[in-house]
């Protein structure tokens, strides 16, 4: 797949690059997992439930 392609290849030099690089090791591990860019509108369900979960943390 073309986006795993990019994501092998890809050397990210943010901040969040530890972060990258873990999350690029962990997904080696499953040889057939592939992953898609999803825009937001298309995620709102998702996007919403993870924002209250986080304000529900914020709460305790």
């Amino acid at each position: 797949m073309r986006i795993l392609h990019l994501f092998i290849d890809w050397r990210d030099h943010s901040a969040l690059s530890g972060l990258v690089s873990q999350i690029h090791s962990l997904f080696s591990n499953f040889p057939d997992a592939s992953l898609h860019f999803l825009p937001r509108q298309f995620n709102v369900d998702a996007h919403g439930l993870a924002k209250e979960a986080l304000r529900s943390r914020e709460d305790v």
